[in-house]
């Protein structure tokens, strides 16, 4: 147990911040970090994740209905993992961009994000009924979808990208479909603004595992 710089109170050891007062307090996970990263999750008010608690948020994202929805639109199975696919592209791709990283750790960290994104969209795509897929072929699958769609925006015009996003997903150059993909992806970047209020850190820095399952068993 320890002392609250703030306000005194009586806290846990691993806590990253006061119960009562919500202020930031020593913790050992400020003694992995680089000064400026504590300077800024403080000043800023992050909150701290690691890369597999920021995947996890990929699955708060979809409603039971969502692959009922998918399967109406698409019937060919293939579009609709494909499909699927572009969403949890579009979250990765945004979390990316907008999110805090410690620093010196970008490529590490991003890496293991993109790998927990993929295998988290295999799983919830196995789990969907009449689903003959192996979790290694979806898995290999939403490798390949991703880096596909990595290439296509670096495409020079919106018009160029569009149709690279079309012939990737529904196996087709479409000019109407690929500007409507390309429209939820700009949008998206647009409307999401959650992400700026996260820092990264690696999974070794934090046990956030037993901080989150002591938090809940003191509800």
């Amino acid at each position: 147990m320890k002392k609250c710089s703030h306000c005194k109170t009586i806290i846990e050891d691993d806590y990253i911040k006061c119960p009562i007062c919500d202020k930031y307090v020593d913790n050992e996970i400020f003694k992995k970090l680089d000064k400026k990263d504590i300077k800024k999750i403080r000043k800023n008010n992050l909150s701290i994740y690691t890369p597999k608690l920021l995947a996890l948020e990929l699955r708060s994202l979809y409603p039971e209905d969502v692959f009922s929805e998918i399967k109406e639109k698409y019937k060919d199975k293939e579009i609709q993992y494909n499909y699927f696919l572009f969403n949890n592209y579009m979250f990765y791709k945004c979390s990316i961009l907008r999110v805090n990283i410690k620093k010196n750790c970008y490529e590490t960290i991003t890496n293991e994000y993109r790998d927990l994104i993929l295998s988290i969209s295999a799983s919830l795509f196995l789990e969907q009924d009449n689903i003959s897929y192996s979790y290694e072929y979806l898995f290999n699958q939403a490798q390949e979808i991703f880096n596909s769609l990595d290439d296509a925006m670096m495409m020079g015009s919106p018009q160029q990208v569009g149709l690279e996003f079309s012939k990737i997903i529904f196996g087709e150059s479409d000019a109407l479909m690929g500007y409507e993909l390309h429209l939820r992806i700009t949008t998206y970047f647009d409307k999401v603004d959650t992400f700026s209020s996260m820092f990264l850190v690696e999974e070794d820095d934090w046990d956030w595992e037993k901080i989150i399952d002591k938090e809940f068993n003191n509800e």
